[in-house]
């Protein structure tokens, strides 16, 4: 049964090239920039969502909104971060894959949402 995902990030090419992995492995992707993800989220569940912060990720705007209004979705988080620890850590609920992953890493975290 496919999962749906989806994908924020701001870069264009960097969320095409992550949704048509994702998309070749059983997943429906849905892909936004981070002004639009909290808008998606209002309207639609998802069985992962897979984000890169666009600052640190305790003020991200849609990490803010899933904790305050969404806090059980927060178990379906994976948040793509940098290693260099740069970011303090997010909810303990959600999952981190440091960048750069791999497919199949992208590909354990996904199913790790379950």
């Amino acid at each position: 049964m496919s999962r749906s995902v989806l994908v924020v990030e701001d870069y264009p090419d960097l969320r095409t090239a992550i949704a048509d992995m994702l998309s070749r492995n059983d997943c429906v992707c849905e892909c936004v920039d981070s002004d639009h993800a909290i808008a998606k989220l209002r309207t639609k569940k998802y069985d992962s969502i897979l984000i890169a912060p666009r600052m640190s990720i305790g003020a991200d705007p849609v990490l803010h909104y899933l904790a305050e209004n969404q806090p059980g979705e927060l178990a379906h988080v994976v948040v793509m971060t940098n290693p260099a620890g740069d970011d303090e850590s997010p909810d303990a609920r959600c999952h981190v894959l440091a960048k750069p992953f791999s497919r199949d890493e992208l590909l354990l975290q996904i199913a790790a949402t379950r």
